[in-house]
């Protein structure tokens, strides 16, 4: 069992080949509506290349979230165990990419009839990037084994610290 799932490059490739699209079809100026514009072959076939990356975003996203919810139930001892440490540098590697073709897209100058789907293109990468981002914390968490420093610091002294230091707070905000 592992955690991550093997990252197809399947979404980085479907980005990129809608933006190349984009300068297939004809710009229609103003507002478009379906009745006045006549869609052309290649205006059907980028229409249809954005809806399948927004369900392949969404579908990932899904996924995602699932491996959340399990890594969540899991110690970080056993999330260690399902990740290994290439993976983990894959995944970061990946995560660039795909934030980079987010910001690609956000610059991106998209024919106006293609602008609102566009958008909702742009909103599913980030929601998948976002799940992915999510189960790549959690897993850097679980990596991450803290150094604990031996310490004779008193608790009592560091209680006495914090009222301290809240009384100062609020003080400084009443004034």
């Amino acid at each position: 069992m592992s955690l991550m799932k093997d990252l197809s490059p399947a979404i980085v490739a479907a980005t990129v080949g809608v933006m190349a699209s984009y300068s297939t079809v004809v710009p229609v100026s103003g507002q478009v509506t379906s009745s006045a514009h006549h869609q052309s072959k290649e205006d059907v076939e980028l229409v249809s290349s954005i809806h399948s990356l927004i369900n392949r975003c969404q579908l990932e996203e899904r996924e995602f979230l699932a491996a959340v919810k399990v890594a969540a139930e899991l110690t970080s001892a056993e999330i260690r165990r399902l990740t290994p440490a290439d993976q983990l540098v894959a995944f970061s590697e990946y995560l660039h990419k795909i934030r980079s073709l987010e910001v690609i897209m956000k610059g991106y100058q998209v024919p106006d009839q293609f602008a609102d789907l566009h958008l909702q293109a742009r909103k599913a990468l980030a929601a998948y990037r976002s799940s992915a981002s999510m189960l790549h914390m959690i897993m850097l968490q679980a990596s991450s084994i803290p150094v604990i420093v031996p310490s004779n610091t008193s608790a009592e002294g560091l209680r006495m610290l914090a009222e301290h230091t809240t009384a100062a707070v609020v003080g400084l905000a009443k004034a």
